[in-house]
């Protein structure tokens, strides 16, 4: 078997169990909308189309935040995790890792802890237009800023303890191994990671080419909407349209 088939059966069976789990593990706490985006995330899950890119193998020189990849690979998972946990270690190496943001003053602070590896989507070894599935790590003590996108979004945390914010004035949402996290389409959101990194399955369905966007203040609605500067080769289209406020 060639290292493309290795890569697209690896994927396949992230968007499987990734999908299973949600499922599995939609509660009470959500809330009536987020349950049905729950249950559309995983159908898009499980309708991904196998379009294979180039595979590579990942950059570590590159991309600093996998420096701590010895601490993922070395943390442990219940019995109702392991699946996934093992999917997603597997997939580990069949994703385009990047820090994704050019460095700047918005970036800056958290770049250099911060590593996005997509597996499907616009720039994942398996092509898709509307589904992003991948891999996400955010080092320790480290805070990725209040931003939002025009799709949807979730986070299935493997490993690490993480602090979810959203806006208004919410108080902080702690999510823990096992739990996942859903974002609507331009609902403000911040990450807080404390003294381990965070390793996560990630995935957005929907407007995915859309830019992501932030305010300094996300609550004034009246300062026109700021766009993250993406690096050359991220989402072309996506880095391309930068919409007026």
């Amino acid at each position: 078997m060639n290292i493309k088939h290795t890569a697209i059966g690896a994927l396949q069976r992230l968007a499987r169990r990734t999908s299973e789990h949600l499922i599995l593990n939609i509660g009470d706490d959500l809330s009536e909308d987020k349950k049905e985006l729950t249950r559309i995330m995983s159908s898009a899950l499980d309708s991904l189309d196998t379009a294979a890119g180039p595979v590579k193998p990942p950059d570590w020189t590159e991309v600093r935040a996998l420096r701590h990849a010895p601490k993922v690979f070395g943390a442990s998972a219940p019995p109702s995790l392991a699946p996934l946990q093992q999917a997603a270690l597997s997939a580990f190496g069949y994703v385009n890792w990047a820090e994704f943001y050019v460095e700047n003053n918005w970036s800056r602070p958290f770049l250099s802890e911060f590593a996005n590896g997509e597996g499907v989507g616009p720039n994942g070894v398996l092509k898709s237009q509307d589904l992003i599935l991948g891999l996400f790590l955010l080092g320790p003590n480290s805070y990725y800023p209040p931003h939002a996108h025009p799709a949807e979004e979730f986070y299935v945390v493997l490993s690490g303890d993480v602090f979810f914010h959203g806006s208004n004035g919410a108080s902080p949402i702690r999510k823990i191994q096992g739990d996942f996290m859903i974002f609507r389409s331009n609902e403000a959101h911040a990450i807080q990671t404390f003294d381990t990194p965070v390793f996560a399955v990630h995935g957005q369905v929907g407007a995915i080419n859309e830019p992501s966007w932030y305010r300094d203040d996300m609550n004034d609605f009246s300062e026109p909407k700021k766009y993250p500067e993406l690096k050359k080769g991220i989402v072309d289209a996506a880095a391309a349209v930068q919409h007026p406020a």
